[in-house]
């Protein structure tokens, strides 16, 4: 909350169980378990956070979308911070 601030982001939410208007957190929760989640078998609450943060860092610099025009979520914000 507080680099939102900071960076001037404003904090939105959406309706509380009605996954139409929160789709596309819905849809990255849906990933993380049919992805991550499912396959894996942890053995502490620190093992599974490890885990999770290697995932999450290998799909965001991988992982090219279609949607981004074949590149990479970190590619595309290095882009916008670096041209």
């Amino acid at each position: 909350m507080k680099d939102c601030i900071v960076n001037g982001i404003k904090r939105r939410f959406t309706k509380v169980r009605i996954p139409r208007t929160n789709g596309e957190a819905e849809r990255v929760i849906r990933t993380l378990v049919e992805m991550w989640h499912n396959k894996g078998t942890f053995m502490s609450s620190e093992h599974r956070k490890m885990s999770l943060k290697r995932f999450v860092n290998g799909y965001n610099t991988v992982k090219p979308y279609k949607l981004l025009d074949n590149r990479t979520p970190y590619e595309l914000i290095q882009k916008f911070y670096y041209g």
